[in-house]
Formats: structure tokens, sequence, C-alpha cells
């Protein structure tokens, strides 16, 4: 670079050093001090491949330089260790410092065997052998029927009854209490009845003794009672299923009975115009009968007496299934009197199998298709599956088929003087051929059944 200009001599600072080449070569020296004493000239910038300057001083009344950021450190645990690991996971520089540890092993707690009396294992026993009875009993089915399906039609009928009550009551034609049964004592829930499924509007029955209702009729229950009705439900305090009596008593709005309806129909509403009319006005008469009181009471009384019948002859197919699987159960208990629980377990397990291996036998000898899911045993099945104590599962092992004996060839018949076979005749039975008559027919019966019908021809 060309040398600075010399000083000027009136002192003022001199001008800025030309910029540095590109080669990347030292810096000039800076020039001479003025005479006049003014600061030096800043240093010129570094070149291209210089080393860096160093910083500039602080100036006059500004900002303090940021101090140097701190050296990292790991965060303080929160005390939750779910959150410390997610925390952990967000940040690059944990995420590298983690490692896979196993799960601690649980501490094994030594509990202390208990030691049962003779009295406590054999109830133990017999509870563990009742629990599997009733188990076995989900396989089986009284002869009257199925106590699910029984319960679902009672309670239907139950509805039916229930809606046609609130329906004679709601109108103030009839007015119903619930007879108590002595020997089931008074009922913890109220009585209620109401129309449809859901419960909008309900009214509740009063809760009377069958004494009571005699004195309210001095005896006479024609004058007061018109009938008397059943409804279904399970009282869950004894534990039984209960068929309440509803006693249905007149009001004074029962209605008055009217003269029966029996105007015949017009035959001509079609032919003219008279006919027509005719036929309009009896109609409308018709309707305004039936859709007065009495035979609208009628007709919803009848519709109630009927359900009734269904809620009783249904209630007693009920009681009569309920014995059956009593007395199925008190079987059971003496058939397996004997058997140990591990026993009972595998016939709980063979059961579904026979069942199914039956099922798959008469399908493909009848063609028809069965269900084996939903069959149901009787005890009869029970004892076709040759129980047996003394076998270690139950059940006893069939027996080994018996080897077929090898037949060893007839020895042959006896010749005459010409030679020929003589079969010996004992019993002097008739001869056919030469050959007897008893022997003769079991070898016709075999090569019978051992050759081609189409073919053979049977000669004597």
């Amino acid at each position: 670079p060309p040398p600075p200009p010399p000083p000027m001599m009136g002192g003022g600072p001199p001008p800025p050093p030309p910029p540095p080449m590109m080669g990347g070569g030292p810096p000039p020296p800076p020039p001479p001090p003025m005479m006049g004493g003014g600061p030096p000239p800043p240093p010129p910038p570094p070149g291209m491949g210089g080393p860096p300057p160093p910083p500039p001083p602080p100036g006059f009344g500004g900002a303090p330089p940021p101090p140097p950021s701190p050296a990292f450190s790991a965060p303080k645990p929160s005390g939750d260790a779910q959150a410390d690991m997610l925390a952990a996971l967000k940040d690059p520089n944990l995420r590298n410092r983690l490692r896979k540890r196993a799960p601690p092993q649980p501490k094994v707690i030594v509990e202390e065997v208990k030691v049962l009396s003779p009295e406590e294992q054999k109830l133990a026993l017999e509870t563990e052998k009742q629990e599997l009875f009733i188990e076995l009993l989900e396989f089986m089915e009284a002869p009257n029927g199925n106590v699910e399906e029984l319960l679902t039609k009672l309670v239907a009928s139950t509805k039916t009854v229930r809606s046609f009550i609130f329906l004679l009551i709601r109108r103030k034609w009839l007015d119903g209490v619930r007879v108590i049964n002595p020997d089931h004592g008074k009922a913890v829930k109220p009585c209620i009845v109401w129309q449809n499924l859901e419960v909008t509007t309900y009214i509740e029955l009063k809760d009377v003794y069958e004494e009571e209702l005699k004195e309210a009729f001095d005896g006479e229950e024609s004058k007061g009672i018109v009938a008397r009705v059943h409804m279904y439900r399970f009282d869950e305090k004894i534990k039984k299923h209960i068929t309440d009596e509803i006693a249905l008593m007149k009001t004074r709005h029962f209605p008055k009975q009217t003269k029966k309806f029996d105007a015949p129909e017009p035959k001509d509403k079609n032919s003219s115009l008279e006919g027509r009319k005719n036929w309009d006005a009896w109609y409308e008469k018709k309707q305004a009968y039936m859709q007065s009181d009495f035979p609208q009471f009628e007709l919803i009384f009848k519709k109630l007496l009927s359900a009734d019948d269904a809620v009783m002859a249904v209630e007693k197919q009920l009681n009569q299934t309920l014995q059956e699987m009593k007395r199925m159960g008190e079987a059971l208990n003496e058939t397996f009197s004997g058997f140990t629980p591990k026993q009972l377990r595998n016939i709980l397990e063979q059961i579904p199998k026979r069942v199914k291996s039956i099922a798959k036998t008469l399908e493909q000898q009848t063609g028809m298709i069965i269900k084996a899911d939903g069959l149901k045993v009787t005890p009869e099945f029970l004892k076709k599956m040759d129980l047996s104590s003394e076998s270690p599962d139950g059940l006893k092992k069939p027996e080994a088929p018996k080897p077929v004996e090898e037949q060893l060839p007839a020895p042959p018949a006896p010749a005459d003087a010409a030679g020929k076979a003589v079969i010996p005749n004992p019993k002097g039975s008739i001869t056919m051929g030469g050959v007897p008559v008893d022997v003769l027919i079991p070898l016709l019966k075999e090569s019978y059944k051992a050759g081609d019908k189409t073919i053979r021809r049977l000669t004597l």
C-alpha cells in the first residue's frame, strides 16, 4: 500500500487509512501522532485472513455486556417419577443419558398356611361339591320346561294384568287392594300399578288382610268384590317367587248395565242412497253403544280375566318345574355322594363333549341340523354315562374288544365206498341232495350275504 500522507499542521484528525488489499497481508503501521496531541485514529479493519481485532471497550453510559452462558446442570427431581421421565425425554441433553432398567422384583410375601380342622375340611369339601352341583344343573332341564322361559312368560302376563288394573282404577270404576298372604307376611315394597312399560303415572294399592275384607262386606263378597286377580313378583327379602292376590271392588262410579245393542246390520247399504243412510245411522248407534261405559268395562274386564288365567297357568307350571329341579338336586346328591370334586369336575367337562358327539351322530343319520349348544340333559342321560366313583376321572373305562379267534379249517367230510363225501346226519333231518336241511340253510344264508345278488343263483 502507498505510504500515508504527512500530517497536517492544523492538528485536525488525519484521514482514515485506505482499506487493506485483498491479498490478506499485514495492515500498514499506524501514522505517527499528530502535533496537536489528538487521540490516535482507530486501527484499520483486518484483512480477510488476519487475526480478529480485540473487542471494543464499553461505551459511556451503555448497557453492560451479557454474562457468559452457565454450564448445563440436570434439573432437580420434582418427586414424581413419571413427570421427571417425560421432562427428560423432551430434553435432548438428558435423553442420551437415559438407560433402560429392569423393573424391581416384587417382594415375596410368605403367608401363614392355616391348618384346617377335620370339620372345616369336610365343610369346605361339601361347599365345593354344592357349587359343582349348581354348575351341573345348568346342563339339565326339568321335564315341565325351562325356568327362565317360564319366568319371561310370567312377567309378560303380569304386565298385561297390571295395565288393565290401572285402567279400571283410573276410570274410577273399580278400586283395588292387595290381600296379604299370612305365609309370606307383609311385603316391604308397596304394590303399585301403571300402564304400558314405562312408569309415568302410577296408583298405589293398600295392603289388607282377608279378615278386614270380610268385615267390610259382612261376609258377603259378591256385593262388593268383582274379581280377584293375580300379579307375579320376586320377593328379595325371603328369596321366593310370589303371586300377589289383588281384590277389585266396585265404586260409586261403577257403570250401570245397559241394554245390549242387537239391531241387525242393513244389507242394502250400497244399493241405494236410502240404504246407505240407513246403514250410516245404524253404524252411529252401534259406535255410540260400544263407546259407552258398560261395554268398555266389559271389554277391559274380559281381557283382564284372560290375562289372569295365563298368569295362574304359568305360575302353576313354574312351581312344578321348581319342584322337579329340587328333586333333581336331591337325586344328584345321592348319585354323586361318593365322588370327589375332581371327579365331578371331569364329569362336567365330559357332558358337553358327549352332547356334541350325539348331536353330530344324529345329524349324519337324519340329515337335520341340531344345535348342541341349546340342548339340555336329564338324569337319565347321567345314568347312561357309566359313572364310577372308583375311577380317577369318575367314568368307567370302555372294555377292550375281544380278539377274534382264528377260524380253523373244517375237517374233511367222510367219504363212502364210491369216493363221494357223506355229510353226517345225526339228528335224522330231511336231506336235500344228500345235505341235511339244518346244515344247508346256514350255508345258503352265508353265501347269499357274501356273494353278488344280481349274479348268484341258488340251486339245489
